[in-house]
């Protein structure tokens, strides 16, 4: 029998590979759309994803994260929470998307926007009747069902995406595979769910008024995330239009896909953190220095990697046309760098069960998203949202950590991010060097052995650094074929 860590240690790693596997995926499709759709209709189907995000962050009211920690404290109730839960998310998305279909018709998009956001309506209701399944997963320590459910999903949209392109159904029908790929990852994921719990329809209302008093200040929270992470897009539609969308959404499309990984490994800690923060209070901060430092080694790399080869990944994905994206994706990848500890962090304050504080934290990073989008897009277009962007997440971080700080006493050791950061520095120039000498060399060779030369640069060096040990590089690989 495995241990706890050597499942989260195969979980963390399978799910790493098949996101990997997923987002190539993914970013081949956004290269195909990019050059079948061009700026202006990239940009209207960015539009018609990001008004989805918004209102499927409506539907949300904290389900997901009450359902983890009830199902984690309650293992004998947990057929009953998983049932009750998703019953509730079917009836809650299901009014909050008919609301925003009525709304989409009185904002001022163009019919191409207002019919892509009803064809997508369906997709976005599966993927958010999904998301509550999520916790089973994690509790069972089998997150690799739900990445194996994306990539299958994904390769199907795949091979739509390439057909519709290939026939010119245009842009409505590429937002229908949107819908069909939706709906094919919540099957899958009933299927699998379907091996540990049986889940069926349930109107325990008692229970649902408990995630009801208990989620709406999560609820409250993720509108506010929604608000800072969403209305960038939406003010940037406004003031400046498809093209600009178009430009700024390719590269946050990319951070999108990037910080999956830190949301994938905190939440097999959840239930973990969940019980330690309730009974061993020491044991928490040992788990969320643990993380901490997991989470650095993986996202100081990806941050300088990304900067030296920003104008390479652009134009590998989506070609010349969109090379102003390469500036923004420069600004935004330490946004994403900061996204990662306050995942960590966010989840953290929620197993201390003081989720009405990250309503708090979330209210100033609206405020100051609202005012630094309005004015800074308005002046700088793309790149004035990127800024926005990034001072807002700047924000947000530093605020949860104050509070985790004076709430609990949390202060990161940061000797192994020390340590992360000089081998990321020392391997970034060599992967510079490295692309000036292959400058010639097309993309689609140079810049998969550029990331390949500079992560087993990293590494190497991380190791002589005395960063990572031998013994955590084994336990990553170690059992894995236990748990498959």
């Amino acid at each position: 029998m495995a241990t706890i860590r050597q499942k989260i240690a195969y979980n963390v790693t399978f799910s790493a590979t098949a996101r990997i596997i997923e987002t190539f995926l993914a970013l081949v499709i956004v290269g195909l759309l990019t050059r079948y759709l061009g700026k202006s209709d990239f940009g209207d189907y960015i539009t018609v994803l990001n008004f989805w995000y918004i209102f499927s962050v409506l539907a949300d009211w904290g389900l997901y994260s009450i359902t983890v920690r009830e199902i984690s404290r309650n293992s004998d109730r947990e057929k009953e929470i998983i049932s009750n839960a998703f019953t509730l998310r079917i009836v809650s998305a299901s009014l909050v998307f008919f609301i925003g279909v009525i709304a989409s018709f009185f904002l001022p998009y163009s019919g191409q926007i207002k019919t892509g956001i009803i064809l997508a309506s369906f997709g976005f209701w599966a993927l958010l009747s999904s998301q509550v399944l999520m916790g089973l997963f994690q509790k069972k320590l089998r997150i690799d069902r739900v990445a194996i459910a994306e990539i299958i999903s994904r390769i199907f949209q795949f091979f739509l995406i390439v057909a519709l392109i290939k026939y010119g159904l245009g842009f409505s029908a590429i937002i229908a595979v949107v819908s069909l790929t939706g709906i094919a990852n919540l099957l899958l994921n009933l299927w699998f769910a379907g091996k540990f719990v049986r889940i069926r329809p349930v109107f325990n209302y008692a229970l649902w008024k408990k995630f009801i008093s208990e989620g709406w200040p999560l609820a409250i929270a993720a509108v506010f995330v929604m608000l800072y992470f969403r209305l960038n897009i939406l003010i940037l539609s406004f003031l400046k239009g498809s093209d600009a969308v178009g430009i700024f959404g390719l590269s946050y499309k990319i951070l999108e896909n990037l910080i999956f990984l830190p949301a994938m490994f905190v939440g097999l800690l959840m239930p973990m953190m969940s019980v330690s923060a309730k009974e061993n209070m020491e044991k928490f901060k040992a788990i969320l220095q643990k993380a901490f430092d997991a989470l650095v080694v993986f996202l100081v790399p990806l941050a300088g990697f990304t900067l030296v080869l920003s104008d390479k990944i652009i134009y590998l994905i989506a070609g010349k046309n969109f090379s102003e994206s390469a500036g923004v994706l420069n600004i935004l990848i330490f946004a994403a760098a900061l996204i990662f500890p306050a995942t960590l962090w966010s989840n953290a304050i929620i197993a201390l069960g003081k989720q009405k504080q990250l309503l708090k934290i979330y209210f100033f990073g609206v405020i100051l998203s609202v005012g630094a989008n309005t004015a800074l897009t308005a002046y700088f277009s793309y790149t004035g949202t990127a800024i926005a962007t990034l001072a807002t997440e700047f924000l947000v971080t530093l605020l949860m950590f104050i509070y985790l700080k004076s709430e609990i006493g949390y202060r990161p050791l940061l000797g192994r991010a020390r340590k992360a950061i000089v081998a990321a520095l020392i391997s970034s120039v060599v992967v510079w060097y490295l692309g000036k000498a292959v400058s010639t060399v097309s993309v689609f060779v140079s810049l998969p052995l550029l990331l390949l030369s500079g992560i087993g640069a990293y590494f190497l060096l991380l190791y002589f650094l005395n960063g990572i040990s031998p013994k955590e590089l084994v336990l990553i690989f170690k059992n894995a074929d236990n748990e498959k």
